[in-house]
């Protein structure tokens, strides 16, 4: 049974990523042991490409190359290490969780703002809208 292989530019359109980015990330140590063919060519593996989706998604969520790359070389030194990675996934996911709570408290107030916009109101005029926001963006809603 054979595996079926991809470009680097097939890989790119499948995961979203430049070409410059997959060499900047094989580069980087974040890609463990992409193939080249006779001509030189990365020919990544559907594993290849799951592992860099999954790095895809630690960066989008602001996970710094390094730890990224410590995460990495944890998976490279074998399931001794799952109780490492374990807790590296689980504060990542702890700072994604604040951010998106953070983020939410910030839509909650573009909302209100284009409530605002939508009812033609000035931060100055009397109204649930201008009070809310007030409120949020005082932080004591």
């Amino acid at each position: 049974m054979t595996c079926e292989e991809f470009s680097i530019k097939e890989a790119a359109q499948l995961t979203g990523v430049s070409a410059d980015t997959l060499r900047y990330y094989e580069k980087a140590g974040l890609l463990d042991g992409i193939s080249r063919n006779v001509g030189g060519h990365r020919r990544f593996t559907s594993t290849d490409l799951n592992g860099l989706r999954f790095v895809v998604k630690l960066r989008l969520t602001g996970m710094p190359i390094r730890e990224v790359r410590q995460y990495v070389e944890l998976v490279r030194q074998g399931d001794h290490t799952m109780d490492h990675r374990r807790s590296m996934l689980q504060s990542h996911g702890d700072r994604i969780r604040q951010q998106m709570s953070e983020l939410s408290r910030c839509l909650e107030v573009v909302e209100v703002k284009l409530e605002m916009y939508d009812l033609g109101l000035r931060p100055t005029d009397e109204h649930d809208c201008t009070k809310r926001l007030a409120s949020l963006l005082e932080g004591t809603k």
